[in-house]
């Protein structure tokens, strides 16, 4: 088996185009794209915890919205946890963000307390990746907290998913606007 192949590709050529890892004919800027890992994750059998990100950023119900998306920009994520202790009360992402801003809210006057999203949807981390997507795509969420013991240890994202193969063919995709 070739090594593209073994690496997959996305679709057949299209106007010059190769496979994943491969440079187009027109260039990328000088630069290569590689593979670097094969990530293979059965969907029949890969649990939540195999695939989540493993870190939980926390943001406080009366922090600013400026400073929510501050903590977000500095650890990398789309996503802040808010927390009662050790209890989840809410989720706060850049769609939320996005709300605010289209409400025309004054994102240094706004709290997380009134753009987050309260009392999300949680998973077990030893439930399957397949369910996790069912739910996030019945609710229409791109984020979905992973907790073990009733306590939040980390969150599956819909990139986290793309790493499922086959994809679950009976699941919809696509949301409603």
């Amino acid at each position: 088996m070739a090594a593209q192949d073994r690496y997959g590709t996305f679709g057949p050529r299209l106007r010059g185009k190769g496979p994943l890892g491969t440079a187009a004919a027109e260039g990328y800027g000088g630069l290569e794209m590689r593979v670097i890992r094969r990530v293979d994750h059965p969907a029949a059998s890969t649990t939540v915890r195999e695939l989540m990100g493993k870190s939980t950023v926390r943001a406080e119900l009366r922090q600013s919205l400026v400073d929510a998306a501050a903590r977000m920009r500095v650890h990398r994520t789309s996503v802040l946890a808010v927390l009662d202790d050790q209890a989840i009360v809410g989720v706060i992402t850049e769609r939320d963000f996005m709300r605010a801003i289209a409400d025309g809210r004054d994102p240094a006057a706004t709290q997380v307390s009134e753009y987050m999203t309260h009392d999300p949807r949680t998973i077990e981390a030893g439930k399957l990746a397949a369910e996790a997507a069912a739910i996030m795509i019945k609710h229409h969420v791109r984020h979905i907290p992973v907790t073990e013991g009733g306590r939040v240890i980390g969150f599956l994202s819909a990139r986290d998913l793309l790493a499922l193969t086959p994809w679950p063919l009976n699941l919809p995709i696509g949301e409603n606007w």
